[in-house]
């Protein structure tokens, strides 16, 4: 079997595309880990903000109604906003990682073609997949990273928003409640479809480019 200047090249390219792969998908699984330790430090400060400690302080005794109508919700919602932003970060890692995916098949596909006839048994050493068209442009797994992400966020979101809505003292707390779990329900759907858009933009674009 011999090889061609073009077929070097072809195993060169497949080298460093299936390296960039592996690194996104690495890339991404880092990304989510520090996504749910940035959303854990809030677990930590708040009982140490309102501690009997600190709350003996002054400072803080005297702002109560200030660090609940102002500083806790800027601080929830600022969190969310963050995560949302990391959401969209993702799924365009996510998008470079099918692309590479693709492009790793279809190396494997040019070598299954065109050495078919001098390996007979090519096939028998080709376990995975061979189409340029996999993975589809869908989220699969990583649909389950992006909806525990969005949920968290909306979690965020709203303790920002009830926070704010508590120190008013209203009448009206529990109808308040309700519209803002409405509000929190259409942001993450807002985001579950503008990350889809996001991901499958980037994949759809790239393909019109190259035709």
């Amino acid at each position: 079997m011999t090889k061609s200047a073009f077929d070097s090249f072809i195993l060169e390219e497949y080298k460093n595309i299936s390296n960039a792969h592996y690194n996104t998908g690495n890339s991404i699984s880092q990304f989510f880990r520090y996504y749910l330790i940035l959303m854990s430090v809030v677990i930590v400060i708040l009982p140490v903000i309102f501690s009997s400690k600190l709350v003996d302080f002054e400072l803080i005794k005297n702002n109560t109604t200030e660090i609940q109508r102002y500083v806790a919700p800027i601080f929830f919602t600022s969190f969310a906003f963050i995560g949302t932003w990391i959401v969209f970060f993702m799924s365009g890692l996510k998008a470079n990682e099918t692309l590479y995916a693709r492009t790793v098949n279809g190396v494997r596909n040019y070598f299954k073609s065109h050495y078919a006839e001098e390996c007979s048994n090519i096939k028998d050493f080709l376990y995975l997949p061979t189409e340029t068209s996999f993975p589809k442009s869908k989220y699969s797994f990583f649909s389950y990273m992006v909806w525990s992400m969005v949920l968290i966020n909306a979690l965020y979101l709203f303790s920002g928003i009830f926070f704010f809505i508590f120190s008013l003292g209203t009448s009206h707390l529990v109808c308040l409640v309700i519209i803002e779990i409405i509000l929190c329900a259409l942001f993450s759907y807002f985001v579950i479809k503008h990350s889809r858009y996001l991901y499958e933009k980037h994949l759809n674009g790239f393909a019109k480019k190259e035709k």
